[in-house]
């Protein structure tokens, strides 16, 4: 484990920043670091989900001669708790990481719901860090009325501790103990509320770098992909939107070795994987 180094004292609570902040981060953002046997490998950014750590890629088999890894725990999550919840701060926070353990200081990110968000965010006003993005779990429009989502975010979670794994059984996936114990402390009204507020400011714009968008086949909104896809071809002809067949939201932690060698394929500019379709077919099939 190697944060970033500050002595700052942390806050207890979310901090909602809405003021600007200086482009120097006076907290420390905590992360992971998975070094590749080779100093050349190119580097993936990780950005876990609402609720979520850090701990959420750790079954993800990528081969540590192909890639170095850096999986933080955006701010207001687990081990970064203590950092203030906003749009700007965390793509600060994460802008520096990549700056300064990238190799190269470029990276392909790649983000799961919330984490792709951010993910978009990053390419879109600091392409020059950016080599590729895989997004998925990110069709939900930021509109004002997520912020009453976090309530029913939070209900599994805070009240029903064990239906996520219940949940995940059903597709062949578990959520490890250490994970589903990081879950449980994150899931507050307070976090929901901050992360919600923080992507009213979000928008997709046309990203010059290749972007992959991603929706599960089950339980995903897969239709607004049509105008995101549209969007970041925009920016770069390469870019496109796909469905993930017969997958869930946490995909990543249901079928791990699938959605790592998507995320590798795409970022290699391989041919991605047969489970990943088009829209294209997606709808032809009467979705």
């Amino acid at each position: 484990m190697d944060p970033q180094t500050d002595p700052t004292p942390t806050a207890e609570g979310i901090e909602l920043q809405t003021s600007p902040i200086s482009n120097t981060p006076r907290k420390p953002l905590f992360f992971t670091e998975r070094p590749s046997t080779s100093p050349t490998a190119p580097t993936l950014l990780l950005l876990h989900g609402l609720y979520s750590s850090h701990l959420e890629f750790a079954q993800l088999p990528i081969p540590s001669t192909s890639y170095h890894i850096l999986t933080p725990d955006i701010p207001g999550h687990s081990s970064s708790s203590h950092l203030p919840v906003s749009l700007e701060n965390t793509t600060t926070l994460l802008v520096n990481l990549i700056k300064s353990h990238a190799h190269s200081s470029r990276a392909h990110i790649v983000g799961v719901s919330y984490g792709a968000y951010l993910a978009l965010h990053i390419a879109a006003t600091h392409p020059e860090l950016v080599d590729s993005v895989f997004a998925t779990g990110c069709s939900l429009p930021t509109s004002a009325f997520l912020g009453n989502l976090a309530w029913m975010a939070n209900v599994p979670l805070l009240y029903f501790p064990n239906v996520v794994n219940y949940a995940l059984s059903w597709y062949g996936g578990t959520i490890s103990p250490e994970l589903l114990k990081e879950m449980h402390a994150n899931a507050t009204l307070a976090l929901g509320n901050a992360v919600y507020a923080s992507l009213k400011e979000w928008e997709l714009k046309p990203i010059s770098v290749r972007v992959c968008l991603c929706a599960s086949g089950k339980g995903d909104l897969v239709r607004p992909l049509w105008g995101m896809e549209k969007k970041v071809k925009e920016g770069n002809a390469g870019s496109r939107a796909v469905v993930a067949k017969g997958k869930i939201l946490a995909w990543d932690i249901q079928a791990p070795e699938d959605f790592a060698e998507a995320l590798m394929a795409w970022a290699e500019g391989r041919e991605l994987p047969g489970f990943l379709v088009s829209l294209e077919k997606w709808f032809s099939w009467g979705w």
